[in-house]
């Protein structure tokens, strides 16, 4: 072939690459380039020294897509995760925050059961016609119920703890009904247990060390102004109660050497209550306020949101908040009723995150408001399977609030109830099954930051809480170096 023949081929290549599928290619990679750029992470640059880490975890990534290959529980995915590298790395990954922890189910089970219920002076007290069961400390216990020593129920049942177990978690994904049955007999059962004050400094003491074990700085507990007691009859008020969990945080603060910034607690009420009773819990929210300013973050109404009511049932009393809101939002697979609206009111009163908000990919509008507004999203998919509103984790819509760049938060809820313990499940989830394949380092990195942005924490706070992080993901980074570096010396011998 001479040289005129080929360059007149190559001509004509070159014309129809260009008019045809030339043109077709660089459309779709464009596309493609474009979309990642508008997910969560696709702004992030990456360092060289980020990348080489990245290109490791992204081997890791894909080597373990497989346990997503059919739609999997969470308690099938768990078992299947001990060897997991992913996992592994995302144990020692800094998370930055925790912003949704409901205050009597942040712990692991273990620790409630192994630890608390293997305490002196704990009875147990069941209704069978009823469906109640309970537990609380005593020094002689009192006659509203038929208690029963729980050391004594140890003795003659030797599979006790088996049964406080089933009692106090959920072992498979429930329909929302019968899994918010179960939530309530859960919190019915502990409430006494834990508001004991001796127990509650050392459980809320392990809340803040698991998650400070699980690389997070900074958590934001929920829950009602709990009114704590002591053994010989004396009870604490909730604004006392108050002051003791924050001291709690402070000794934590000061065991840490200051590496774990601090928590704040978010007062969180029962949704199906009356107008008059929110205004009363408005003024015990400001007296609050006025005495712990630096401890109170914000407001939430809780509860199944189907059966509850509905945010704009109370638009009057909510207006002019003294703190912010960070409302449970949309947790429901009904589109257009009361609970899905709940988003749409939320926004309305000035939300700054909301919880779960699981319903919000159906509302496109609702999505750019949430994105011009800035406002956070409270992300849990075991708790969202486990309640039964999902059951493949690749479906769950938290995977379109990644691929269109909202303030995704990776949150646990209730990791008691899942048999899990701090962050680190919620993260692999969403990581291996809600994120773009080729997603790394920079999406992991902006979840982490997303957390802390979208915190209550202000000013000097938040920028110390950044600094912070900062340090730890260099270290990170450079352990992981360092470990890959040895890894590939040893195959070179």
């Amino acid at each position: 072939m001479t040289g005129l023949v080929r360059l007149l081929l190559f001509l004509c290549f070159a014309s129809i690459c260009k008019n045809a599928w030339c043109d077709y290619g660089h459309r779709r990679d464009e596309i493609i380039a474009n979309e990642k750029h508008m997910a969560v992470g696709g702004k992030v640059k990456l360092t060289k020294e980020e990348s080489i880490v990245n290109d490791q975890l992204l081997n890791m990534k894909q080597s373990e897509f497989q346990h997503f290959e059919v739609p999997v529980t969470f308690p099938q995915l768990k078992w299947k995760l001990e060897d997991s590298k992913v996992l592994h790395f995302i144990k020692d990954l800094p998370k930055g925050a925790s912003l949704h922890n409901h205050m009597l189910a942040a712990t692991s089970l273990d620790y409630l059961i192994q630890n608390i219920t293997y305490r002196d002076n704990l009875y147990a007290c069941e209704n069978f016609n009823e469906n109640k069961f309970k537990l609380k400390f005593f020094q002689v216990p009192n006659s509203d119920c038929n208690w029963k020593s729980v050391a004594e129920l140890r003795r003659t049942n030797k599979n006790y703890d088996a049964y406080l177990v089933e009692k106090l978690s959920i072992d498979s994904p429930k329909s929302s009904r019968e899994a918010a049955q179960k939530l309530s007999t859960y919190f019915t059962a502990v409430f006494d247990m834990l508001t004991y004050r001796q127990v509650f400094e050392e459980y809320f003491y392990q809340a803040m060390m698991e998650l400070y074990e699980d690389k997070v700085i900074y958590a934001e507990f929920r829950g009602v102004f709990m009114e704590l007691y002591e053994l010989n009859g004396t009870v604490w008020d909730p604004m006392t109660s108050l002051r003791i969990m924050q001291n709690t945080v402070q000794k934590f603060v000061t065991d840490s050497n200051g590496k774990f910034l601090g928590a704040k607690y978010i007062f969180a009420v029962y949704r199906k209550i009356s107008r008059d009773k929110l205004l009363e819990y408005k003024m015990q929210l400001n007296e609050a306020v006025m005495r712990y300013p630096n401890f109170i973050a914000g407001f939430d109404l809780i509860g199944y949101e189907d059966a509850g009511w509905p945010l704009k049932n109370f638009t009057r009393e909510l207006k002019n908040p003294s703190v912010p809101y960070y409302f449970h939002a949309g947790e429901t697979n009904w589109y257009g009723n009361e609970a899905d609206n709940n988003i749409l009111d939320a926004i309305l009163l000035g939300a700054k995150r909301l919880g779960h908000a699981f319903s919000l990919a159906k509302h496109p509008r609702l999505m750019q408001m949430v994105k011009q507004e800035h406002i956070g999203l409270e992300i849990s998919p075991i708790s969202n399977q486990m309640l039964g509103f999902i059951s493949d984790f690749r479906n769950h819509p938290g995977a379109v609030y990644i691929a269109n760049g909202l303030p995704v938060i990776i949150c646990n809820d209730d990791p008691t109830l899942w048999k899990t313990k701090s962050l680190l499940y919620d993260w692999y989830i969403v990581f291996m099954a809600m994120t773009n394949k080729d997603a790394g380092m920079e999406t992991l990195k902006e979840f982490a930051l997303n957390s802390l942005y979208h915190s209550s924490l202000k000013g000097s706070e938040k920028t110390r809480a950044l600094k912070i992080f900062d340090d730890q993901w260099q270290q990170f980074v450079q352990q992981w170096l360092r470990m890959f570096s040895a890894i590939l010396w040893m195959f070179k011998m």
